[in-house]
């Protein structure tokens, strides 16, 4: 993703779009879709401001207003900030990311990245509490001591394994205080502060066993020790007794000689423990390196970074800088994505036995804008106390604005024009949605939406007898038993086949029982039912949770599950428990079971019949099949920019073959651009980029086509230089001869015919030098 580049005024309200979307972007381009709602952390530097919106970078040019985004392709190391800070004696930014990575940051292209303790694999414990600038020097507080970071030397300086989770330090006089889950301890700076021995209990401050694992941060102001405990801050007023000063903390540290306490709905500013300044003021963080009292901010409710002026022995403030915006995703949370109508609607929810409490996340990307939903006022509008779980979202096929949500909770939601239109549960529905617990008004589990070709909405109805909801196209209500279904708690999606079959798969059972797969005609009778396959060659599969589905065009139905993915042509397979297992072979010749073990999260199928597959721990797994053969490409963290290896959801925007990935460090995208193959070539075939320069792009693609197109390429004198199929609308050529080498500068011929031979069409492609 290109850095966002916005010109901003004082106090203007600023939009940022993140992204940059070319209907004609080089395929094989990824694109990250973080959230950018909440500035979390913020550090002001002599000419930029710098905020940590949900895990992301951002900076702010004081002088000029530019505003820039930054991520792993603009040259970060990681992704997930987890702690920023500024250190004036060396100019530089120290990142510290939630896998222990370490950058320090001297400017956009001068990243220096530190892997020591993300890398070493004798250290247990790698969790970072705390980063803290001493000079020229990043003290890191972890879960097994103290790293000591030389900036200027962009190195690590020093290890202090106290062998014991260490919160905070603090340097003050003579010794180096730290806030461990044993108390505070304190370390002459002139001893060997490697030997954990002289590392001995702060004996003017004895905090016990319990209370010392809620210590979060120790600072010095005015000579004397401040600590934050059990999110409430305190100071050493005299050996043995601490005083307190605020409650709720935030955020506290010591900014223009003041001490600074963030607690909800107000900042407190204390020029001495007696003498304080109070702003009513909400905001997440602060930080302050000028002298003329602006403090820069990062707003609650999603505000974003601003900048507000505060005047000595005045209890007001001015907005200098409004809140800085980012058209973004509300949360990097993607348990659910569907592409429909031209948007991307995504769910951010969680299930398991019971529910994940997650804020109810409805998510809609729509011509390069995020449209996020506010839960709390669904809520309110709902009457409920809270929306939680969002797991599952229809639009419905005759109107584009329609959508129904399913939640892990509260049944079922209905959207229209983006508003709240109803809820509904076992309360009003005549009891066709049932609830485990029926005196209960959250607990109706509602999964697996979808709408048959008569416009009827399905659904499943978790952990009840009756597990398959209808809601007719004329509004009436109905459950259905399907004996087999009845017997688990817990199925998750419906796949209506093209013979109108609904196929149900059931990710998880009952406690030492396995999922399952049952498939229903068009009359919602049970044909087929099973929770145990053997593949073809009779062996079981053994298989406990059967996790997706999806369908290609040949009518074959993919079902990953925990073992692998698996295949069924027919419902009979099913009833006969049979199923087929893909079968390759490596490098010896030898055959294998293609993805065996890895456990299969979802399935998505592009317009050129390409299986994308996400899994638990390996990345996305794209499968092509062709001429008999099988080709499988892996995307994974070690050889691409895809943002997590644990995949959440899958979905492919058929029109510019966009292939959105949901994982649990957020949201990006892969342009494969496959999409449908077309019906025939009156749309037109167009090659892009053209004119090519082999130099600099790498393939060039061809679109327009008719699925499973046959492509010639010839020099102008009619000698053939490449030749294949399309893929859906596709074919990419990378510029080069049979013999593997770049073609010369000219004026090269694409000859495409339809498989049957009946359609054909030619256009042309100018390679320059």
């Amino acid at each position: 993703m290109k850095t966002g580049l916005i010109k901003i005024g004082i106090s203007v309200f600023l939009l940022i779009s993140l992204f940059q979307v070319n209907m004609h972007a080089e395929t094989g381009k990824w694109k990250y879709y973080r959230a950018y709602l909440n500035a979390t952390i913020v550090a002001e530097t002599p000419h930029w401001v710098f905020a940590v919106y949900d895990g992301s970078l951002l900076s702010y040019n004081k002088e000029d207003k530019e505003v820039k985004l930054y991520s792993t392709q603009t040259g970060l190391s990681d992704i997930d900030i987890q702690s920023m800070a500024y250190s004036p004696e060396a100019n530089a930014l120290v990142l510290v990311y939630d896998n222990a990575n370490i950058d320090i940051f001297m400017g956009e292209n001068e990243i220096y990245n530190l892997s020591f303790i993300k890398d070493d694999i004798h250290i247990q414990n790698k969790t970072i509490y705390n980063l803290e600038i001493i000079g020229k020097y990043a003290y890191i507080s972890t879960g097994f001591g103290i790293v000591v970071v030389d900036i200027d030397r962009k190195e690590i300086k020093e290890t202090y394994r106290l062998d014991v989770v260490t919160r905070s330090v603090c340097l003050w006089g003579d010794y180096l205080f730290a806030a461990t889950d044993e108390g505070i301890k304190k370390a002459l700076l002139s001893s060997n502060l490697l030997n954990k021995e002289n590392w001995k209990p702060y004996e003017d401050l004895i905090i016990s066993a319990n209370d010392a694992i809620w210590v979060e941060k120790i600072l010095v102001f005015k000579d004397r020790l401040v600590i934050e405990i059990w999110n409430n801050a305190y100071y050493l007023r005299q050996p043995h007794y601490l005083e307190v000063l605020g409650q709720t903390v935030r955020q506290m540290s010591v900014l223009n000689d003041r001490l600074t306490i963030v607690s909800p709905e107000k900042v407190s500013f204390y020029s001495d423990f007696d003498q304080v300044q109070q702003l009513s003021l909400d905001v997440l963080s602060i930080d302050c390196r000028n002298s003329v009292n602006r403090y820069w901010v990062g707003l609650t409710e999603g505000g974003g970074l601003a900048a507000v002026d505060k005047q000595d022995n005045a209890a007001g403030y001015e907005t200098a800088v409004e809140g800085i915006k980012v058209d973004s995703p509300k949360r990097n949370l993607n348990f659910f994505m569907t592409f429909s109508a031209g948007k991307l609607l995504i769910t951010g929810g969680g299930r398991a036995a019971n529910r994940s409490n997650i804020e109810g996340t409805l998510m809609v990307y729509e011509n390069e804008h995020w449209t996020n939903f506010d839960e709390d006022k669904i809520a309110r509008d709902a009457g409920i106390p809270e929306c939680k779980d969002f797991i599952s979202v229809v639009v419905d096929p005759k109107n584009a604005n329609h959508y129904f949500v399913g939640s892990w909770g509260e049944g079922l939601y209905e959207f229209v024009d983006n508003q709240f239109v109803k809820r509904y549960n076992h309360l009003n529905t005549n009891g066709k949605i049932q609830s485990p617990n029926p005196n209960t008004d959250n607990y109706s589990r509602i999964d697996g939406l979808v709408y048959d070709r008569n416009n009827n909405l399905y659904m499943v109805n978790g952990d009840v007898l009756n597990g398959m909801v209808e809601f007719s196209a004329n509004g009436q209500w109905e459950n259905y038993y399907i004996e087999d279904l009845g017997k688990y708690p817990y199925p998750n999606r419906i796949l209506i086949d093209r013979n109108n079959y609904k196929w149900l798969n059931i990710w998880r059972a009952k406690s030492g029982e396995s999922g399952g797969i049952i498939v229903l005609n068009e009359n919602n009778q049970e044909v087929g039912s099973a929770t145990s396959f053997s593949d073809q060659q009779d062996r079981n599969i053994g298989a406990i949770g059967y996790l997706c589905m999806a369908e290609e065009s040949n009518g074959t139905i993919w079902v990953g599950t925990d073992i692998g993915v698996i295949q069924f042509s027919s419902p009979e397979q099913v009833k006969n428990r049979q199923c087929y297992r893909i079968v390759s072979t490596d490098q010896y010749g030898e055959p294998f079971y293609l993805l065996e073990n890895e456990k299969i999260n979802v399935i998505a199928i592009d317009g050129g019949d390409r299986k994308w597959l996400g899994s638990e721990t390996s990345g996305v797994f794209l499968i092509e099949q062709s001429n008999g053969e099988i080709h499988v490409e892996n995307f994974n963290t070690s050889n691409s920019p895809i943002l997590s290896n644990r995949i959440n959801s899958i979905a492919v925007n058929d029109e510019t073959g966009e292939v959105f990935i949901g994982t649990d460090k957020g949201l990006c995208s892969y342009m494969s651009h496959v999409t449908p193959g077309k019906p025939d070539y009156s749309s037109g075939v167009h090659a892009f980029p053209n004119p090519v320069r082999p130099a600099t792009d790498t393939q060039v693609s061809i679109t327009g086509l008719m699925q499973n197109s046959t492509v010639k390429i010839t020099d102008m004198a009619g000698n053939l230089i490449n030749q294949g199929q399309s893929t859906g609308s596709l074919y990419t050529w990378n510029c080069t001869n049979r013999s593997g080498e770049i073609v010369k500068a000219g004026i090269y011929l694409v000859f495409a015919a339809s498989s049957d031979g009946s359609q054909g069409i030619v256009t042309k492609i100018m390679v320059i030098k």
